[in-house]
Formats: C-alpha cells, sequence, structure tokens
C-alpha cells in the first residue's frame, strides 16, 4: 500500500504503529516511518537503530492525542489498521478500549480525535487508509469510522480487500480476522 499511495522518499504515518512489519515495508520500499504507538514504539526505534536508519521513528503515545504528532512532519499517506474497538487487546496496555468503554465513546471519543489528528498533519494531495472489518458486535465498524474521514473533508478513493489470519500478538484476536477492508481517501 505504501509504494500505491505515498510518493518515493515521502512520509509515511502510521496512527496504529504494529509491531514493526509496517516500518520495515516502509524503510524497504524507501520511505520515512512514523509510527504512533503506546506499546511498540520502542520495538519500532530499536528496528532504526539495528538498519541505521534515521528515516524511522516510534513515537510514543495515543493516536488520540495530539501531543503525539508534535514532532511528526507532514504526512503524504496515512496508513494502519488502529483497534477493532473491543476486539483486540494487545500486550502492553494503554489501549483505546481502557479510556473510551463503550462503542459511541470509542468511535466518538478516540477515533474521531484519531481523524482529526491525522488530517491536521495530511499534506496536499495526501492520502489516508484504514484497514478494517465491516462488522464486530452489531457495530458496522467500517461505515462509522470511513464517516468521520469524510466528514473531515476527505474523498473516497477505493476499496481493497485484505484477507489476514489470526495474530499471534493479541491476547483476543481469535478468529474473527478473516477479511478486511483497506478502505482509501485523499483530500
Amino acid at each position: 500500500m505504501i509504494e500505491r499511495y505515498c510518493p518515493e522518499g515521502g512520509n509515511g504515518g502510521y496512527y496504529s504503529a504494529g509491531w514493526i512489519a509496517r516500518a520495515m515495508g516502509a524503510w524497504s520500499c524507501g520511505r520515512s516511518y512514523y509510527g504512533i504507538d503506546p506499546a511498540s514504539h520502542s520495538y519500532v526505534n530499536k528496528f532504526a537503530e539495528f538498519v541505521k536508519s534515521d528515516n524511522i521513528k516510534g513515537i510514543e503515545g495515543g493516536s488520540e492525542d495530539p501531543n503525539s504528532y508534535v514532532n511528526i512532519p507532514e504526512i503524504d499517506y496515512w496508513f494502519s489498521s488502529p483497534p477493532y474497538w473491543s476486539q483486540e487487546f494487545y500486550i502492553g496496555g494503554n489501549q483505546s478500549i481502557e479510556s473510551f468503554k463503550t462503542y459511541d465513546e470509542w468511535i466518538n471519543g478516540y477515533w474521531k480525535a484519531t481523524v482529526e489528528n491525522c488530517i491536521g498533519k495530511l499534506k496536499n494531495n495526501g492520502k489516508f487508509s484504514l484497514i478494517m472489518i465491516k462488522e464486530f458486535d452489531g457495530h458496522n465498524l467500517l461505515d462509522d469510522m470511513s464517516k468521520f474521514i469524510t466528514d473531515s473533508g476527505l474523498k473516497f478513493v477505493e476499496d481493497i480487500p485484505f484477507i489476514t489470519s489470526r495474530s499471534h500478538l493479541t491476547k483476543s484476536a481469535g478468529s474473527t480476522k478473516a477479511t478486511e477492508i483497506v478502505r482509501t481517501f485523499c483530500t
């Protein structure tokens, strides 16, 4: 996805950094990587040290917190798979579901703030992708989350199916992650 939407030498932003796979992808494609995460930021930074790159940065914090974006330049492409509300609990604590207990609190607190923060750092002609399942626990996650993006002025570009399997890094993923959608928007 980063080769598709982020120009060569551009800045990729990851509002939910993950566990270095995205950093490896950005680095191998010649893009800078700025990943925000309360739990995995230190692994990203260890990877940057290992490959001796000044273009990979793990930022400790939550994507809903504006302070997490202070040292991030303008981004060509925001891309990630954020927490699936209450479906996944990652090792390391400080999860969004701990602060935003109900679905309404999570979507209107965590997700709305994340979108606003990312768009505030998005370059003109920038892209924003969301990897998400369509539904979980009776909620239309993909559509509900997409609404905040379009309400912020971004325009829908395309949906691409993304097939995944159970993650070994979560405490509760189970087999509920089968087909996700990569939904992309542009300024």
